[in-house]
């Protein structure tokens, strides 16, 4: 991953990190993202 990448991911999850938590949950379970976009 590149480094831009990386302080962006980071910036996203301090700006939402309760949205971050979830898209960790989701992913563990095996939900998509398209699945979460899509249904969420």
């Amino acid at each position: 991953m590149l480094p831009i990448m990386n302080i962006l991911v980071a910036l996203w999850i301090s700006l939402y990190p309760e949205l971050y938590t979830y898209l960790r949950l989701a992913t563990i379970k095996g939900v998509t993202l398209y699945e979460i976009v899509t249904y969420g």
